[in-house]
């Protein structure tokens, strides 16, 4: 496996974004070497997780991580006050006594709710995004943007909270849609 790390450098909220190809199926080993917990809650869409879920619980349980799925809608409905406080519910539930890490498995809808939950839940806990779409890996899931949408606009409500790390596998972009490579391209050009 061949990867490229760029260390983005914010004193104590210093984070790594690897960048390579077949990442995922050594997630658990990432995961593991940066001491933020051993609970996860993977946050995705039904998508993503009828898809990935075999590889992500067999990296993880390899490692001794725990792992957890809380899927949410593919759109932006997903950023809704409604589905994101179900979520903290759902996460509450399950880790009360738990060293938890939110990993935000997604494109940007996912990476943005997901990253405001662990922005707010316990007052912050560590997050990891994989983002899984060209877009998200060149701009939502870099700089730490989260935030949800209310009734009277979108995004109106969110924080700048840094990711532990982002770990961008190249490989998984091989089964985007046209017209979300076209989306991500435009995004690279206009940097």
């Amino acid at each position: 496996m061949r990867s490229k790390t760029v260390n983005v450098r914010l004193g104590p909220r210093s984070y790594r974004i690897i960048i390579g190809s077949r990442l995922l199926e050594d997630i658990g080993k990432f995961l593991k070497a940066i001491p933020v917990g051993r609970d996860m809650v993977v946050i995705t869409n039904p998508t993503l997780y009828s898809i990935y879920k075999g590889i992500l619980k067999r990296s993880l349980a390899r490692e001794g991580l725990s792992c957890r799925f809380e899927l949410i809608p593919d759109t932006e409905r997903a950023k809704s006050e409604k589905v994101i406080a179900n979520t903290i519910e759902d996460i509450a539930a399950y880790g009360r006594k738990r060293s938890l890490v939110v990993v935000a498995f997604g494109g940007g809808v996912v990476g943005d709710a997901a990253g405001f939950i662990a922005s707010i839940y316990k007052r912050g806990v560590p997050y990891v995004q994989v983002p899984t779409t060209l877009l998200s890996q060149v701009d939502s899931a870099i700089g730490g943007k989260v935030g949800i949408d209310l009734s009277a606009a979108k995004n109106l409500v969110g924080s700048f909270y840094q990711p532990a790390l982002v770990l961008s596998d190249v490989s998984i972009l091989k089964g985007l849609p046209k017209r979300q490579v076209i989306s991500g391209l435009a995004e690279v050009v206009k940097y």
